[in-house]
């Protein structure tokens, strides 16, 4: 690997590094009390907002497979594609190359997605839990 590639990854790194800092930092300051949000407030008991309950459309299992699931088989099929037509090598080493692709792809994916899920299930919790005064 030359020196631009190595300093390539370390910028895209630290790039990362900052780009979970501004999501974790001011989320773990919020949980600790630290930051407090003003949250606009409604009624409840308002007939202008009321919709009914009605039963989920979508299962969790089918929700979780194609949140999770289905970008690991596009990421797959696709890098393996591009691996196997852009590398001259053989089958063993493109299987490798291209695995090692996968896991680097999906892992950031996979990080993301989750935090995008907890970050949504913190605000569902702080915007259901407002004190009313």
């Amino acid at each position: 690997m030359d020196l631009s590639a190595t300093k390539f990854r370390i910028l895209l790194f630290g790039f990362d590094c900052l780009l979970y800092g501004t999501i974790i930092v001011p989320l773990f300051l919020s949980l600790l009390g630290k930051l407090q949000f003003e949250f606009g407030h409604f009624g409840c008991n308002d007939s202008s907002i009321r919709l009914e309950k009605r039963p989920s459309s979508v299962s969790k299992t089918s929700l979780l497979l194609f949140y999770f699931l289905l970008p690991f088989i596009f990421i797959l099929l696709l890098e393996s594609y591009e691996m196997f037509i852009n590398i001259q090598a053989n089958f063993r080493a493109k299987l490798k190359l291209s695995l090692k692709q996968v896991y680097l792809y999906y892992t950031r994916y996979f990080l993301w997605a989750t935090l995008n899920i907890l970050l949504n299930d913190i605000l569902k919790l702080q915007l259901y839990h407002v004190p009313t005064s």
